[in-house]
């Protein structure tokens, strides 16, 4: 469920109040993604829209992060724990 974190999937803990509310907190957590998305931000100086991050739709391909991944893969040893983590 916090791997995924589909909206939809909240649904079918609705009727444990403890578990729903307990997931719901976990949710308004960064995800790794965003996370990375932050980290690749921050050690690239490439800065991503909001629509990046977006927990409301799947993720599509976006020209500033692939940039940034670009970069970190040309020069691995400037960026070597964001070429490792890739």
């Amino acid at each position: 469920m916090l791997g995924n974190r589909n909206l939809a999937m909240m649904k079918m803990h609705e009727h444990r109040p403890e578990l729903y509310n307990m997931l719901e907190q976990k949710l308004q957590i960064k995800s790794l993604y965003q996370m990375v998305l932050d980290m690749l931000s921050k050690a690239t100086n490439i800065i991503f829209s909001a629509t990046v991050y977006s927990r409301d739709t799947p993720h599509l391909a976006n020209d500033a992060v692939m940039s940034a991944w670009v970069e970190v893969y040309q020069d691995p040893q400037q960026y070597w724990a964001l070429y490792e983590l890739a």
